[in-house]
């Protein structure tokens, strides 16, 4: 866990770095996970996750490639993804309490990683 705030693409590095990946939720027990982690260390309200549709606009996917809709949890938060601010949102985030996010790349929040086993 990164306690730090980096934008999306520098969180992403960093997790490759270690040998891992920026964490995508793939069930109700990690997004848990992920609302306690912000909520132990009272960080952020929201939290970067290995999610983007810059390939495709509207088809979000996974760091690794997949399709989020099939990651075993893609809850959007009401009303999301919007893509506002002229369709320039294109990575992800988790709010507790909410769902998943699309946000701006350049907005610094803190992260999570996933290591390969």
């Amino acid at each position: 866990m990164h306690y730090e705030s980096k934008n999306w693409n520098e969180a992403k590095v960093a997790c490759e770095d270690e040998g891992g990946y920026l964490v995508f939720l793939d069930s109700p027990d990690e997004a848990n996970l992920a609302s306690g982690f912000l909520n132990k260390y009272n960080l952020s309200t929201k939290l970067h996750i290995g999610m983007f549709d810059v390939t495709t606009k509207g088809t979000f996917i996974t760091v690794l490639g997949d399709d989020v809709s099939s990651t075993g949890y893609d809850m959007w938060a009401p009303g999301e993804p919007n893509h506002l601010g002229l369709n320039i949102e294109n990575c992800g985030t988790f709010e507790p309490n909410r769902g998943i996010n699309d946000e701006y790349c350049t907005s610094v929040y803190p992260f999570l990683c996933e290591l390969f086993t």
